[in-house]
């Protein structure tokens, strides 16, 4: 008679193996996932643009509303003629207490900052006539 072995508790014992390196990799690619954020940061290109000349000049945040994921570097560039500052806020106004505030920004110069904290955000000038010609807009910072 031909004798057979007992394969199971090999088998098992594969199949444990096999179901934690499976774990221990998806384990990695989750905590690697915000340590790729700050070492390789994604950049996001927001522009302060002129938007025609009617009875004064109109500004405009293009895009009006864009959603980055948490640790992306955003550029802010001007494209305007004139010198502008902006800040980040957590409401729709120009005399609201900043969240990040640039320097006044040159033409065809830009200002970056960088966004963690998951949430709804403004970017407003903080010139008054400014901010009422149009100069501002909003963002979402995404969940991780």
């Amino acid at each position: 008679m031909i004798e057979r072995k007992d394969t199971s508790a090999a088998w098992r014992k594969r199949a444990l193996a096999l179901l934690l390196s499976g774990a221990a990799i998806w384990l990695v690619a989750v905590l690697a996932a915000p340590v790729w954020a700050i070492i390789v940061p994604q950049e996001y290109v927001v522009e302060l643009q002129l938007d025609g000349v009617a009875c004064g000049s109109h500004l405009k945040i293009a895009p009006g509303h864009f959603e980055v994921k948490p640790g992306t570097v955003v550029r802010f560039v001007n494209r305007t003629p004139w010198h502008q500052s902006v800040r980040v806020t957590e409401s729709d106004h120009y005399t609201a207490a900043p969240l990040a505030a640039s320097e006044n920004i040159a033409p065809n110069g830009s200002w970056t900052a960088r966004f963690w904290r998951p949430g709804d955000y403004y970017v407003v000038s903080e010139n008054q006539w400014q901010y009422l010609a149009g100069l501002r807009g909003s963002f979402s910072v995404q969940r991780w």
